[in-house]
């Protein structure tokens, strides 16, 4: 048996209790120091805090919460549990609002990643159109057509490697917290999509270089004069 200390400072002591244990090391308290005494008392029907019950069993946890529910209930003092589910569901309804967060972020993503490409492959092509008579004229003086395809897209994979190397710490950063809470894409959507990006940028380079290395060195001159 053992009575409670005198609360906030007053003469009184509290009521009787009975000691079933004493333990060394269980907490609730993150900062607890080891001489700090924490008293711990039955929890009645009125308890203001939730409390979790965490049980181990062999099956599914629906019959497990019937059994338990009907042993429980032949004693009314015992509280008994009204919302029974697997750690599983606990862990997924916990993860919901941040796994919500990343799927809408993953929509603008999109969407942000679709008018990207399309302004990149409007911009590459716009800018090598433009070169088209100076390209045409390099080819007619006698330059390599190597040298030129090499050029013409170590310019352009090298700004756009510059804008890939900037997003792309973030989004694997996004990537991993979203495999932390479930969603299984992780790294490798965020590599595919610098890939596909790079994709867009070759093909709108070629495109329009391949055209401009087709075009007849005599027309490139007298255009030029």
């Amino acid at each position: 048996m053992a009575r409670e200390p005198p609360v906030d400072g007053g003469d009184t002591p509290g009521p009787w209790h009975e000691i079933v244990g004493v333990v060394k090391d269980v907490t609730v308290m993150s900062r607890k120091g080891s001489g700090d005494a924490v008293l711990y008392r039955p929890a009645g029907t009125g308890a203001a805090s939730p409390m979790r019950l965490l049980i181990r069993t062999q099956g599914a946890a629906s019959p497990t919460a019937h059994r338990l529910q009907a042993a429980l209930s032949a004693n009314p003092d015992v509280l008994l549990p009204d919302h029974v589910m697997s750690l599983d569901r606990f862990a997924d309804d916990e993860a919901l609002p941040t796994r919500v967060f990343l799927r809408v972020l993953a929509v603008v993503a999109t969407v942000a990643l679709l008018l990207s490409t399309a302004g990149i492959h409007a911009l590459v092509s716009f800018t090598l159109a433009r070169r088209t008579r100076e390209i045409a004229i390099r080819v007619a003086l006698g330059a390599v057509p190597r040298r030129i395809i090499s050029s013409v897209f170590s310019r352009a994979f090298a700004q756009i490697g510059i804008g890939l190397l900037a997003g792309a710490g973030p989004g694997i950063a996004i990537a991993v917290a979203a495999v932390g809470v479930g969603m299984a894409p992780g790294v490798g959507v965020t590599l595919a999509v610098c890939a596909f990006v790079m994709l867009v940028a070759m093909i709108s380079c070629a495109l329009p270089l391949r055209r401009a290395m087709r075009i007849e060195p005599t027309q490139a001159l007298r255009a030029d004069a």
